[in-house]
């Protein structure tokens, strides 16, 4: 029984210095992790049409970046060449890699 009182009043003890501690109104009041904070960014035209050219970038650069599906749909048809021969991947040299060896 004296073995389980002690750890239970620590426990206790830590618990309300715990509670005690982090409920400050300071630290519940959300803090903006961007300038893009809705209240400020989105108050005119010329800011809405920032954060649309800001979007459009990060889908082209998803869509069309390194190693895009549309890029290895592009590839392995007749719409493009691949020019590179330093990057690694599928299409790594790929005119040497689709070229019968018995020419």
């Amino acid at each position: 029984m004296k073995f389980f009182i002690k750890p239970t009043i620590i426990i206790c003890v830590a618990i309300t210095l715990t509670g005690l501690i982090s409920c400050k109104k300071d630290w519940l009041k959300p803090q903006p992790l961007s300038f893009y904070e809705p209240n400020t960014t989105y108050v005119d035209a010329a800011a809405m049409q920032a954060a649309l050219v800001s979007c459009a970038q990060n889908l082209r650069l998803e869509y069309y970046g390194d190693n895009p599906p549309i890029l290895t749909e592009m590839l392995f048809s007749e719409v493009s060449v691949e020019g590179t021969t330093d990057k690694s991947g599928p299409a790594q040299d790929l005119n040497v890699a689709i070229t019968p060896d018995n020419v």
